[in-house]
Formats: structure tokens, C-alpha cells, sequence
């Protein structure tokens, strides 16, 4: 893909359950369109020395969630940013505040994919001991909060990430 430059007077916010893509679809828009990004998780574990496991281990889960709105406080306050936010980002009501004042994507990944993704890497504190059909459940059970929120939904079965990239930035207008 060619690299563009884009200028926003917003945030793209990349939401969606763990292992959906976020990440990866977040750095190939800031690659290809010229545009910083921030992941949050990967941005509170570099701040805090600790990856997100240990964090919710060592201090448990409240903590990280209150980095994690100390963060989306300082992400609202600029414009022009891809944003890859953790699974449970939006849930928050105040996080949820912040990222309508851009325009948030719901990568939309088979859950059969993310089941497989999520099982690969066992950092995910919050699967941590259940079977593969909770965790189907969950994913099942936070889809439509998703689906709700968002002012896009990109389908990524089938697709390389280039592609939905180029999706995603096609419809922000």
C-alpha cells in the first residue's frame, strides 16, 4: 500500500474482544496513512515496567482499569490518533464518552479465529482458567455492546490486514 497522509480532527478508536486484530490493524493504518497511534495496553505496560498480566496479578484489575482511563483522558484530548483499545475499553461509561468524540470501529473477527488467537497467547488475565465455551460465551455476550457502540464494523474473515485497513480509512469522512 502507498503511504498517505491524513489529517483528522478526531480519533479512530479500534475496538472489539481480545485478539480481534486491534492491534495489528492500528499499526498498519499509522504505517500506511502517516498517523500516530497509541495501543493503550502496550502503552500502560510500558509506563507501569509490567505486562498487563502482571499488572492485574500484582495490583489486580481495578488498577490497570484506572490507567487505562488516566490514559483515554489524555488520548481525548488530541486529534488524529488510530487508537487499539483493550477488549473492555468502551465498557467503561467515562472511556465510552471519549471515543464518541471520534469515530469507533468494531473489528469483527470470527469467533472461532479469536478463540485461537487468544488460546496461543496465554497473557490474557481475563480468560484465565476458563473453558473454550466461556469464553465463546463472552464473546458472544459483548458482541452486540460492541456492535452498539460503533460507528463502523469491518468483517475480517478473508481478508489480510492491509485490505481492512484500507477498508477502515475509506469510510472516515
Amino acid at each position: 500500500m502507498e503511504k498517505k497522509k491524513r489529517r483528522y480532527n478526531y480519533n479512530i478508536y479500534l475496538t472489539g474482544f481480545m485478539g480481534s486484530g486491534k492491534s495489528t490493524i492500528g499499526s498498519v493504518i499509522a504505517r500506511v496513512y502517516r498517523m500516530d497511534s497509541i495501543d493503550t495496553d502496550r502503552w500502560i505496560e510500558r509506563r507501569e515496567k509490567l505486562s498487563v498480566s502482571m499488572i492485574y496479578e500484582k495490583f489486580g484489575e481495578e488498577y490497570f482499569l484506572e490507567k487505562e482511563r488516566e490514559l483515554m483522558k489524555k488520548i481525548g484530548s488530541r486529534k488524529g490518533l488510530v487508537v487499539s483499545t483493550g477488549g473492555e475499553t468502551l465498557f467503561d461509561p467515562g472511556n465510552l464518552e471519549i471515543m464518541k468524540k471520534g469515530r469507533i470501529v468494531l473489528i469483527k473477527t470470527p469467533v472461532q479465529e479469536v478463540l485461537k488467537r487468544v488460546k496461543r497467547r496465554h497473557t490474557r488475565p481475563q480468560l484465565e482458567g476458563k473453558s473454550d465455551d466461556e469464553i465463546i460465551e463472552m464473546i458472544k455476550g459483548r458482541e452486540l455492546i460492541y456492535e452498539e457502540a460503533a460507528d463502523i464494523i469491518v468483517e475480517t474473515r478473508g481478508r489480510t490486514r492491509e485490505e481492512i485497513a484500507r477498508e477502515i480509512m475509506e469510510q472516515m469522512v
